[in-house]
């Protein structure tokens, strides 16, 4: 990965929740040349609701974490989470260009490629790689982060857009929240199959709209990585600039896979070895319902190949 940027270079995971994103990056984030810092685009509003690093730690208390807050401090003197917080979502969220006049967009882009400059540079040389894999997705509030850390902060982002058929978030969605499966409880995921298909479209949407001239993308289907998830490192790796044969090996072998110090992301973090299986259970399971309703992402789902009518 050859760049003239003295930046970090970031591997960015963009799509939807429910698609393999914490796989993902929990592999890729295993390479020698890279460090895998989780939703890094939630960090602020996880480190202000009192939420822990997959360490373990809560983020100022963390050996990784409370040193990079220190050193944004030398940035931001008065940083807490609430502004971090405030100053990215208003650049990176969906409508966040036209809150404001161009006056204070400008500013609020000078302050932002301050913020995440001084971020990424602190991630980078305290973990002593210059590649950062970020795979905070493409939600609403994220839903222009690929654009604000190209375009204002200047970074070279190598972009996987990871996509997974819509009925199979729909399923996923009807078996209940990540939070609470984590905790062995039952319980819906909020909005269900619905908010679940319209966050499906409008997040891939997105990442459509979100594209600028000097970002490169490929786009790996959920299905596939699952099929043969050797294969997809390779073309990867291909397209990354690394050799992903030693992390290929190590899934091979069922090797654990460091926590590291992940932001969100899910249990798969904290679980040892990594089993990878293709999870085909909506195909029998969802609904009738669900399925009809599905056929709204048409559009979308055919252009990556999903036969959702």
């Amino acid at each position: 990965m050859m760049s003239n940027n003295t930046l970090p270079r970031i591997i960015y995971i963009a799509g939807t929740g429910r698609s393999g994103s914490t796989l993902l990056d929990v592999l890729l984030s295993s390479h020698a040349a890279t460090f895998g810092t989780g939703e890094l685009g939630s960090f602020f509003l996880e480190w202000g609701r009192g939420n822990r690093c997959s360490c373990g730690e809560l983020y100022p208390e963390c050996a990784f974490w409370g040193e990079v807050i220190e050193r944004l401090k030398h940035v931001f003197p008065d940083l807490t989470p609430q502004m971090g917080e405030a100053i990215s979502r208003r650049v990176e969220a969906s409508s966040a260009p036209w809150r404001a006049p161009l006056r204070s967009r400008t500013h609020d882009r000078q302050r932002y490629a301050s913020l995440w400059q001084a971020m990424m540079q602190a991630i980078s040389d305290l973990s002593g790689r210059q590649v950062i894999v970020d795979s905070s997705k493409s939600s609403r509030p994220v839903a222009r982060r690929i654009s604000s850390l190209s375009k204002w902060a200047g970074f070279e982002l190598f972009v996987i857009h990871l996509v997974r058929d819509p009925r199979a978030l729909m399923w996923s969605a009807m078996r209940g929240s990540n939070r609470l499966l984590e905790a062995n409880q039952k319980g819906t995921f909020r909005g269900g199959v619905l908010r679940a298909l319209v966050g499906w479209n409008m997040t891939h949407a997105s990442v459509h709209r979100d594209q600028i001239a000097n970002t490169r993308l490929i786009r790996v289907r959920y299905e596939d990585f699952t099929a043969d998830p050797a294969q997809t490192l390779k073309d990867l790796g291909g397209f990354l600039g690394l050799d992903m044969d030693m992390v290929i090996e190590q899934m091979a072998a069922e090797r654990p896979f460091p926590s590291g110090h992940g932001v969100g992301g899910n249990r798969m973090r904290r679980q040892g070895p990594i089993h990878i299986k293709v999870d085909e259970e909506w195909k029998t399971a969802l609904p009738q319902y669900a399925r009809l309703l599905a056929s709204f992402s048409w559009p979308l789902a055919s252009r990556y190949g999903y036969d959702v009518l």
